[in-house]
């Protein structure tokens, strides 16, 4: 019998359920007033949520202690005595075990999870030894309810305690293997609990549990025989997740799970979403383990046609040509196109496009218009993951496309029209180059399809693709008849296809430029109009349109056209904006803005007060979210515009037009920053503060991508300005560079995009490179020291991971392509942190030396040296070396006996990457190393001519290497002349000369070509001393004249050494000149009398 307290408190839970605002405001106030009682508080709750005999108080009370035991800062169970805490959890075990009403121990289970999660995950203290013993107990129960709530906790726990239980594997197994046996409940909360083990557990036990696999299947099986769908599908999304996660726990059976998959999606009888679930397994296995996929007998032979069969899922709809408004949403047909989009991208087109375009011809030539419409959609989709494979079948594959733009049915001329357009993009250059005249004359034959306009629209639409890879003079002859078909179209009274035509003209006058100009008159007065008269909210659209298309045109036909009229538009604009601007106004008008920059250059600064203001507030747009817990129940679509993401165990969703005008702000900031330099060094403070902290923008890969790009030209921007007006900017630049530092400081070792990792540190890079020396504290370089060690051990960690796929037993040779594709990328970043390495060293020379050390890089790029190492790493490890000699010649003599004979020992690598750092690196050495260098001398001189001798070292992939071991012999001979035989090496050094590729080396090589012909006793062996050798001397002098092989004081030294050599030596002079070619003789003579 409840005692009076308890009658009291369950009153004060059922007034917290009462409609009464009032009665219901004073007891949740009560209630909380109650918590400065924690330990009565919690008590009463569990007291009520397990004996009261109102089922809505105890629902009510589990709730409510749940959430004040929450592991969060309100939590009130490190306020209550161990005592205490040791009484809530026996009398919870004894709930969970006792408790007859099963929803109501379902919610008790929920509170042990979280609480037991607190305390496993240490956030709170203590330990629940009594837990794990109850949980077995209860798995093994008799009482299926008991089974399934403990299954339950222990999929919460397993993440927290995978240390207890890994012990007891053998009766994990059992359980499992028992589980599966049950109820559907308890198989269903089983699949949760395994599933979660095995995304925690080490790959070694995955093994243990495999047996479980027929299990898992025969499960399925039965809820689909019985038709529990519900469940299914639940069941259904546990193996996507742990496809996902751990796919290697389905591979022995992986053929069998192949089966029950094609068997659910082709039982219409089903509902779409179980067949749906379904097939999402099958996609993410090809996505995950696309090897996998292709040696499963007949999957995509199997998964093709099913797909199309969804793509013909399309409903009739007698208002479509009033555009996309009011299409019917068919969800089957559009989960088809994406799935064959990734099925085409996971398998690629060796594996996909034989078996797919073996069906089409069929589709083709069926008398129902949804087949042929789903046959050419699919030749839409899979461009991009078959591009490599069905180029050189282009015209087989228009052959089946082309014919269709006089389809009889509109909505399948309408679906050429979208294939033609994406191929133009997917095949982009080569389809332009070989079937322009086919495609030009197609589309243009669809803009005269008056009686449907979505197909007329659309046509122009497919145009805008193909100009995106269109060379000028492809597009040139056909500019007449698309201009007038164009005009035609804007100028009827259908929105719908005034804005694609509009758009198509915008393409194609940034196609032809100022091929354009002919056209200009015809076009920019209808523009300027709609521009003005265009702002009700319905055509608004339409006027963004008509300024992208005005903005571009100017840019197209340059300022001395434009000018006038871009002028009176930005005029218009600035004080004729439209009250309110949708987010792709926003946009048009940022873009149009940058054109007009662009086309108007140092003109536009006046405008630049006047649209920064904007320009900026889109920049500083703070990201609109909403949140809510991952695992809640919530199916609801997301309204369009919105995007989600899971951050912390939250499901977050962004407003994805924030997003694009925040990039599209960042991207034009850019473009003012670029094209206007000094001129936009007013505003360079300003935008830096606004966007360097968006360095590290978590929310968008779009966003931080255009910042660093932005970063360093606002740093061009203002060093521009300085030099240009004379001032010292030393401190104002170091200023714009210590805003940005501390950003990319924290965004560099979180960056998991590698493009955008590259282009992080080429940009950090730059803007360290223009703030010039010592900017940076040590503080500082110890902190960008901790970055490049972070960045180099994720590599290595990502390097390891790779070589472990590389040994997959799945491996095939697509796969293997894009492990190869993974590691080109990871060779770039690695050369990127090598330059960044060495411009600190160059900067700040031994101070960052001393940090590179004790910060522990330095021992990461000698590792690099070890001849088992990639060549990449190779050269990387003797790319940083060679800096730390040049720039700290002093400081690494510490370091000789580490790198010199790596060096000299890579001089003869395989890889001409290698090599030439090698040399590179021997020819610095040579002019620093002194005494350290004698007893290397001859190696290095006979491994330097060995290779630069070599029969392909001439080759485009060997020459740079060769020219940089020239370059190191003559800085030998130069540096050392009393070690080596000088008169033998000498004429050697010159025979391998000239040095045409590498302008870098090319300078330090003719230097040090003039020192010897000007420098006794050098110039003895070289100036008359032997006919052939004057011959290959002035033949060298006729290939460097005239060109950035040497620079103006090169060419001062040779002209002064040729009047010497003529006063000296005249009949040599002239009978070397005459075995010279036309073109040698010519920059000779023309170096000599310029005038001439």
């Amino acid at each position: 019998m409840a005692t009076p307290q308890q009658v009291e408190f369950e009153n004060l839970i059922k007034l917290l359920l009462s409609p009464d605002n009032d009665k219901r405001g004073h007891a949740e106030q009560l209630f909380n007033d109650n918590k400065q009682y924690p330990e009565q508080l919690l008590l009463a709750l569990l007291t009520a949520a397990t004996q009261s005999a109102d089922t809505d108080v105890k629902k009510t009370s589990c709730v409510l202690f749940r959430k004040l035991i929450n592991r969060g800062d309100t939590s009130l169970w490190p306020k209550i005595s161990l005592d205490v805490q040791r009484a809530l959890k026996e009398k919870l075990l004894y709930s969970l075990e006792s408790e007859p009403d099963a929803a109501i121990r379902k919610q008790i289970g929920n509170i042990v999870s979280e609480l037991a999660v607190g305390i496993f995950s240490k956030v709170y203290d203590g330990d629940w030894p009594e837990l794990l013993g109850g949980l077995f107990k209860f798995i093994s129960s008799d009482s299926e309810s008991h089974q399934e709530n403990a299954l339950q906790i222990f999929s919460q726990l397993i993440f927290f305690c995978w240390d207890k239980f890994k012990v007891y594997i053998g009766e994990l197994k059992r359980i499992f293997a028992n589980a599966f046996t049950r109820s559907f409940e308890v198989r269903v909360a089983a699949l949760q609990a395994l599933v979660n083990t095995l995304e925690v557990c080490e790959n070694t036990f995955y093994a243990q549990f495999t047996d479980v696999n027929p299990l898992i299947l025969k499960t399925l099986e039965e809820l689909l025989r019985n038709n529990k769908q519900t469940e299914a599908r639940a069941y259904l999304e546990l193996l996507v997740e742990l496809m996902g996660s751990v796919t290697v726990f389905f591979r022995p059976y992986i053929e069998q799970y192949f089966a029950a998959m094609m068997s659910i999606i082709n039982t219409e009888q089903f509902e779409e979403e179980v067949r749906n679930t379904a097939l999402e397994f099958l996609i993410s296995l090809a996505e995950i383990k696309p090897a996998l996929a292709r040696k499963i007998p007949n999957f995509t032979a199997s998964v093709t046609p099913s797909l199309l069969k969804m793509m013909m899922t399309l409903t009739e709809n007698p208002d479509w040509n009033q555009g996309e408004k009011a299409d019917i949403t068919d969800d089957q047909r559009d989960i088809g196109e994406e799935s064959l989009d990734r099925l085409s991208i996971a398998l690629g087109g060796n594996t996909l496009a034989p078996i797919l375009f073996n069906t089409l011809p069929q589709l083709l030539s069926n008398e129902d218009w949804r087949q042929r419409y789903a046959a050419l959609m699919a030749i839409s989709v899979v461009g991009e993951g078959c591009v490599k494979y069905l180029t050189p079948y282009l015209d087989k594959v228009l052959a089946m496309v082309l014919p269709k733009f006089q389809d009889p049915h509109p909505r399948v001329r309408w679906a050429a029209c979208n294939t033609t357009g994406q191929m133009s993009t997917d095949f982009g250059g080569p389809l332009q180059e070989k079937f322009s005249a086919d495609i030009l004359n197609g589309l243009m034959f669809l803009m005269q399809d008056t009686q449907n306009p979505r197909v007329q629209s659309h046509a122009a639409s497919a145009i805008v693709n193909f100009c995106e890879h269109c060379e000028t003079e492809i597009l040139k002859p056909y500019l007449p008849a698309l201009m007038e078909k164009l005009m035609a179209l804007v100028s009827l009274p259908n929105q719908l296809i005034t804005e694609q035509a509009v758009t198509a003209v915008a393409a194609i006058a940034d196609c032809v430029e100022d091929q354009f100009t002919p056209y200009y008159d015809g076009f920019v007065p209808y523009l300027k109009t709609i521009i003005s008269h265009a702002n009700t909210p319905d055509l608004l659209v339409l006027r963004g349109k008509a300024l992208e298309c005005i903005s571009i045109i100017g840019v197209a036909v340059g300022k001395q056209k434009f000018a006038q009229d871009g002028l009176e538009i930005m005029k218009h604009l600035l004080h004729n904006a439209p009250q309110t601007e949708t987010d792709d106004q926003v946009s048009f008008t940022l873009q149009a803005w940058a054109r007009f920059c662009k086309c108007l250059g140092s003109d536009f600064v006046p405008f630049l007060g006047m649209v920064m203001p904007s320009l900026l507030k889109s920049a500083a747009i703070e990201p609109q979210f909403k949140q809510s817990e991952v695992d809640d129940d919530d199916d609801d679509e997301y309204e369009e515009g919105w995007e989600t993401l899971s951050v912390g165990g939250k499901k977050l969703q962004i407003r994805s037009s924030a997003l694009e005008e925040k990039t599209t702000a960042c991207n034009m900031l850019y473009c003012y920053s670029e094209e206007l330099k000094e001129g936009f060094f007013p505003h360079v403070p300003a935008v830096m503060n606004i966007c360097a902290p968006l360095v590290n923008f978590l929310y968008s890969d779009d966003v931080r991508a255009a910042v660093v790009t932005l970063m360093p030209s606002l740093m061009r921007s203002a060093s521009h300005y300085f030099t240009k007006s004379g001032q010292d900017g030393k401190a104002a630049l170091a200023q714009l560079w210590l805003t940005c530092f501390p950003h990319f400081i924290e965004a560099l070792p979180d960056e998991v995009d590698i493009d955008l990792l590259q282009s992080m540190v080429d940009s950090f890079r730059e803007c360290l490179e223009i703030a010039g020396e010592n900017v940076l504290n040590p503080e500082q370089l110890s902190k960008t020291v901790d970055v490049i060690k972070s960045i180099i051990v994720e590599y290595s960690e990502r390097m390891r991971e790779r070589n472990e796929r590389s040994g997959d037993q799945d491996l095939d040779s697509e796969e293997t392509e894009r492990l190869q594709d993974e590691h080109d990328q990871e060779e770039e970043l690695l050369l990127d942190i090598a330059d960044l390495s060495g411009k600190l060293v160059k900067l700040y020379r031994g101070i960052f030396l001393s940090a590179f050390q004790t910060g522990g890089v330095l021992p990461l790029f000698i590792q690099m040296l070890d001849p088992k190492a990639p060549p990449h790493e190779r050269q990387v490890g003797l790319c940083v070396f060679d800096d730390i000699i040049e720039y700290t010649p002093a400081e690494s003599m510490a370091y000789y006996e580490v790198f010199l004979p790596a060096m000299v020992n890579y001089i003869g690598d395989s890889h001409p990457g290698v090599r030439q750092a090698a040399a590179y690196g021997i020819g610095v050495v040579a002019v620093h190393a002194g005494p350290r260098f004698i007893n290397h001398i001859n190696p290095s001189l006979e491994a330097l001519f060995r290779v630069v001798s070599l029969p392909d070292a001439n080759s485009e992939e060997n020459i740079h290497a060769k020219e940089n071991g020239v370059s190191a012999i003559g800085k030998i001979i130069r540096h050392n002349p009393d070690k080596i035989d000088v008169p033998r090496i000498l004429p050697m050094w010159v025979g391998l000369l000239p040095v045409l590729e590498d302008k870098i080396e090319s300078q330090v090589v003719y230097d040090n070509l003039l020192f010897f012909l000007e420098t006794p006793p050098f110039q003895q062996l070289l100036f008359g001393a032997n006919p052939e050798l004057n011959k290959k001397i002035l033949s060298i002098f006729g290939d460097i004249l005239a060109t950035d092989l040497i620079n103006d004081s090169h060419k001062g030294r040779i002209l002064r050494l040729l009047s010497a050599w003529h006063a000296l030596c005249p009949v040599p002079l002239s009978q070397a000149f005459e075995s010279l070619t036309p073109d040698q003789k010519a920059k000779l003579q023309n170096a000599q009398n310029p005038a001439q």
